[in-house]
């Protein structure tokens, strides 16, 4: 059995879209890994993260553990998923995740802005899945450390225009409340 098709059956579907994209990466799989109280798999909420994290086993029995920190933003009223952010820490880098909605310019690409600070470079969509557009990218110690100290993440798009005409800036929040703390439990429940 595939490891994409075994988490399907632990966690849920949203952290799963983002998982099944970024474990091929390993970056913080390990074999035999055990989950506090021998439990398969944990979620715990820090603020506005989220900790997930399974102990799925391979077609040899291998048991393979995989921790993640995400953050899922709906619309109030449609209850659509509009936004979702998972981080799989590493040694000292994490792959992160992004999961947008359609309707954006995807030849413009993202750019992350922490707080008021600097715009970061433009990061590519990868494709596109029926939960969304996807963007990959991997966060360096020094990335991770100013998160930690932040309060803010912007994720800048371009919303696709009609013919003739230009597409309007978008902006998406995510709230870093609670992000380092749910950064390290993700680290130390992959140990």
């Amino acid at each position: 059995m595939k490891l994409s098709t075994m988490l399907l059956k632990i966690i849920s579907p949203v952290a799963i879209a983002a998982l099944v994209l970024v474990a091929p990466f390993g970056a913080n799989a390990q074999s035999n890994g055990n989950l506090p109280g021998g439990a398969s798999s944990v979620r715990e909420t820090y603020d506005d993260w989220m900790v997930s994290c399974a102990t799925p086993q391979d077609k040899d029995k291998q048991t393979t553990k995989i921790c993640a920190i995400a953050q899922e933003q709906s619309d109030s009223q449609s209850r659509q998923r509009v936004l979702l952010v998972e981080l799989l820490p590493g040694k000292g880098s994490a792959k992160a995740t992004l999961v947008l909605p359609f309707g954006l310019d995807i030849q413009k690409g993202v750019t992350l802005q922490l707080d008021d600070g600097k715009v970061g470079a433009t990061q590519r969509f990868r494709t596109c899945f029926p939960i969304g557009c996807v963007v990959e990218l991997t966060l360096d110690s020094a990335t991770l450390a100013a998160y930690n100290k932040g309060k803010q993440l912007k994720i800048n798009a371009t919303a696709a225009a009609a013919e003739g005409s230009a597409g309007k800036d978008v902006a998406f929040s995510v709230s870093l409340k609670g992000f380092q703390t749910a950064y390290n439990r993700a680290v130390e429940l992959a140990k």
